[in-house]
């Protein structure tokens, strides 16, 4: 058994003198990482850390504002995620109304009704 098989030889597929677990850079995500966060939002996430008593009525428009506006993007913006999990809650919605009306039909009442239906369209 000389093959490819038996043969004692570790190769490596990775990147010579990368560490584990650590992952290159993707070119799409570096954008996102070098990128400034504005005024606007160092603004709000500082006013987000003050109590409610102690922010003048302008603030609070100015930081209810913002944050209506980041919720309205993320609801016209949704990521693969929260689609991923919109599918998943419509299938298993459909599942537990099919396990429910399994358990039903096996139910005494189910069983009583499905006896019903059978001898009208016997009889």
């Amino acid at each position: 058994m000389d093959g490819p098989e038996s043969s004692n030889v570790l190769t490596h597929f990775g990147i010579k003198g990368m560490k584990w677990g650590v992952r290159r850079d993707n070119p799409s995500r570096a954008d996102r990482k070098n990128s400034t966060p504005s005024t606007d939002h160092n603004r709000a996430r500082r006013l987000q850390k003050r109590t409610v008593k102690s922010l003048s009525n302008k603030e609070m428009r100015e930081l209810i504002e913002r944050q209506n506006l980041e919720q309205q993007y993320k609801k016209l913006n949704p990521n693969k995620i929260t689609k991923g999990n919109e599918a998943v809650k419509g299938v298993m919605a459909i599942a537990g109304t099919a396990a429910s009306v399994y358990a039903f039909t096996k139910s005494p009442l189910g069983q009583a009704i499905k006896g019903g239906i059978e001898k009208k369209l016997k009889g």
